[in-house]
């Protein structure tokens, strides 16, 4: 992709080093129920319909908070598992947010619903 702008004198420009990168969704696997103070191991699948390399960081978050960051591999996939004893009891809105990387767009999950129990 090449795009033009005016430069000084009206002179038109060029810049290069855009790409097009390939567009790609996020899914989060675990349970949906778990005890509050005990580990919850959830799954991250980045995929596309384009092949290629898809690794790069993910942030999982619940509402606002950061849950963790991690790494996935040129897969597209990461396996985490998270202490739980920050959490409230009831439901949680888990969400992931994939950085991208130079073939790759970032993109951002649905919303996982996870519930917390007493212990």
């Amino acid at each position: 992709m090449v795009a033009q702008f005016a430069g000084r004198n009206d002179q038109a420009q060029a810049l290069t080093g855009f790409t097009n990168l390939a567009a790609t969704s996020i899914s989060l696997t675990g349970p949906s129920t778990d005890t509050k103070g005990t580990p919850w191991t959830v799954t991250i699948q980045v995929t596309s319909s384009v092949s290629g390399n898809r690794s790069g960081v993910v942030t999982l978050l619940d509402g606002d908070t950061v849950l963790a960051i991690v790494a996935v591999d040129a897969t597209g996939k990461a396996t985490v598992t998270l202490n739980t004893t920050y959490a409230n009891l009831g439901l949680h809105s888990v969400t992931a947010v994939y950085d991208g990387n130079n073939s790759f767009a970032s993109s951002f999950s649905d919303p996982f619903l996870l519930t917390f129990v007493a212990p």
